[in-house]
């Protein structure tokens, strides 16, 4: 049986020389996350947060805002970020859109702690301003039809009592997903340097977060090892195979 070592040569070539290929103008394929994680000094409790970027192929900027601390308190509340970036400041763009976690929000006894969820309604309340100057700030405070912290988003249900917690309800629970456009100056090889996080019911408590990886990257996106080894492998049997031919 005659194997045809060409034909299946430059298939493998090529079938390598396609993972090399950039999918269209797509400069989101690296996130850069920011965390806080210890105690805010607040309030005296603790935080365990992150914000998780993506930029989009159409030049927007996706974010995953995640709490991941039991909510006992106000200041435990995550309802807002300010994020900065070579270029912010001159723009605040505008959120396009906002989904809460499943897609619902919750009330909260503030008895028990437990979460039920608050039927029909819709996250509405994320919008975006500028402050400090060169900051973006995405906030739900102030937002209409909001009383202030609602919409916020809270970590997993609590076990115990909660502090006057349903005053300020509905709350996202876990994670909320938000898309802003227009944000000026970002592109693809743009890096967010700083980020910080605003919990609670007013505008001025902010703590900085950590940055875990800073790279929004533009480009070819860079090959695996393994489909290097296969494209220089591919290529010196090819070339192999065609010298032996030629003898």
């Amino acid at each position: 049986m005659t194997t045809n070592y060409t034909g299946f040569m430059k298939t493998a070539m090529l079938a390598a020389a396609a993972l090399l290929v950039p999918a269209g103008n797509a400069w989101g394929v690296t996130l850069s996350q920011f965390t806080l994680n210890g105690t805010n000094t607040l309030c005296g409790c603790s935080e365990n947060v992150k914000v998780d970027f993506t930029a989009q192929d159409n030049g927007d900027l996706q974010l995953v805002l995640t709490n991941l601390n039991d909510t006992y308190y106000d200041r435990q509340v995550l309802t807002g970020i300010q994020l900065q970036y070579a270029g912010s400041g001159s723009s605040a763009g505008s959120v396009t859109s906002q989904t809460p976690n499943g897609g619902k929000l919750y009330n909260i006894n503030d008895s028990t702690g437990q979460l039920t969820e608050a039927v029909g309604v819709s996250l509405t309340a994320w919008h975006t301003q500028l402050d400090l100057g060169s900051y973006v700030t995405l906030t739900n405070l102030g937002g209409t039809g909001s009383k202030g912290g609602a919409q916020g988003i809270i970590g997993s249900a609590t076990s115990g009592p909660v502090n006057n917690l349903s005053n300020h309800a509905p709350y996202a629970n876990g994670t909320a997903t938000i898309v802003i456009h227009g944000l000026s100056g970002l592109g693809g090889s743009t890096a967010i340097t700083g980020v910080n996080f605003n919990f609670g019911t007013a505008l001025d408590n902010y703590v900085a977060g950590s940055n875990n990886n800073k790279a929004l990257i533009q480009g070819a996106a860079t090959p695996e090892p393994g489909t290097l080894s296969m494209l220089t492998g591919a290529g010196l049997l090819l070339a192999l195979r065609t010298r032996r031919r030629k003898s």
